[in-house]
């Protein structure tokens, strides 16, 4: 529905969403795609709450890979 509207912003939410549910099941990498679809998208609006939370979860998934370096 948010495609057929052009909202871009619940599309980056939904995206988050989809990558939490990964993250819970712990398929990071999955989980770390859908989370940089999410940041390239809330980068594009320049919403700086989006992005900031965005990079949060993308450095746990790096985190979580044992990937320190591009966690931080």
């Amino acid at each position: 529905m948010n495609e057929a509207i052009g909202n871009e912003r619940n599309i980056a939410n939904a995206l988050g969403s989809i990558g939490n549910v990964y993250a819970d099941k712990k398929n990071y990498s999955n989980a770390l795609e859908y989370y940089l679809k999410e940041l390239k998208i809330f980068e594009d609006l320049k919403y700086k709450r989006g992005i900031a939370i965005s990079i949060n979860n993308i450095g746990d998934m790096y985190e979580n890979q044992g990937d320190y370096p591009k966690a931080l």
